[in-house]
């Protein structure tokens, strides 16, 4: 996750972007939802918030933070 966000940083988007689809990593696939939703494939983003979100209870940061980002994906579809 870490190194893909460096990627992400240094905009080696698809290298990135691959890095976080291979993670099991529930924060990796917030971040590839993330790069997809940024990417503009708010479809592909969504998919993977929804399953990031899935994953996390209810009281976690990460959990809020999937679900605000899979508000904005499915605003842009």
């Amino acid at each position: 996750n870490q190194r893909a966000a460096v990627r992400w940083s240094r905009g080696e988007t698809a290298e990135a972007a691959k890095a976080w689809s291979a993670s099991t990593d529930t924060p990796a696939a917030i971040n590839l939802g993330m790069a997809e939703l940024f990417a503009r494939k708010p479809g592909h983003g969504s998919r993977a918030l929804q399953d990031a979100a899935a994953k996390l209870p209810d009281d976690s940061g990460w959990s809020h933070l999937a679900a605000l980002y899979l508000s904005l994906a499915k605003a842009q579809s």
